[in-house]
């Protein structure tokens, strides 16, 4: 099955002036045949972490409730630094428009993205087994799990936010209890809306693939995007 027969939208993030890796991107649209939409990410540059604070939309260390004990920081909670809330707030973007077009659903994307080699029918074989009422489905980074199945059920954490899609019902979600920003985008959806930190969140449906079905920045002997480190 190909992307655009499954996902409603596609969006790509990306830095407007980020240009050999959005030929990445269309190079790999055209290898698998998907069309997609650019999301022009927040430059980190931008951002006034200050005027954030001072505005009540960035929690900083002291707010115990994003954090486990088991984390390093011993649950008080980490700061975020401009590269990771330009990131959040890129991937709101993308949220947000979801609900405005009234998407059933999308797919999101880095710009940094490798499909694996295999992607194709793994791909497939994900779409034919997945809930019909799905609200979040991760196609990145897992940890190794053993399973006879294509996808399984999320319970435990996932890295990285390079490649998921969501409904809109989980768009809704996330940017209802996005502010103030606690975490970075993937602990933000693992530890808020999957994990249900919230009582507000309680996203149910949430899927992951078992394969790593999208990798960034990988230079990884299951992808066929990059050879020597070069794009195919």
């Amino acid at each position: 099955m190909k992307l655009n027969d499954f996902f409603e939208n596609i969006y790509v993030i990306s830095l407007l002036n980020a240009t050999e890796r959005r030929d990445s991107i269309y190079r790999l649209s055209k290898k698998y045949d998907f069309n997609f939409q650019y999301i022009d990410a927040v430059d980190k540059s931008t951002i006034n972490l200050e005027k954030f604070k001072d505005e009540k939309k960035w929690a900083y260390p002291g707010n115990n409730f994003y954090c486990s004990k088991r984390c390093s920081c011993n649950g008080l909670g980490h700061e975020l630094n401009t590269s990771q809330v330009g990131c959040q707030l890129s991937h709101e973007i993308a949220w947000r428009d979801i609900i405005r077009n009234k998407y059933k659903n999308a797919l999101i994307m880095e710009d940094d993205i490798s499909f694996h080699i295999d992607f194709e029918n793994l791909f497939t074989n994900i779409t034919s087994e997945i809930s019909k009422n799905w609200n979040f489905l991760y196609l990145g980074k897992l940890k190794k799990i053993e399973s006879n199945q294509n996808i399984i059920k999320i319970k435990h954490g996932f890295s990285g936010t390079h490649m998921y899609g969501l409904s809109m019902k989980a768009a809704e979600k996330a940017v209802n209890n996005l502010y103030p920003l606690r975490a970075a985008a993937d602990g933000y959806l693992n530890r808020f809306l999957i994990q249900r930190k919230f009582d507000s969140a309680k996203l149910k449906n949430c899927y992951a693939s078992v394969e790593n079905l999208g990798f960034n920045d990988s230079i990884d002997g299951k992808t066929d995007s990059y050879i020597d480190g070069k794009l195919t």
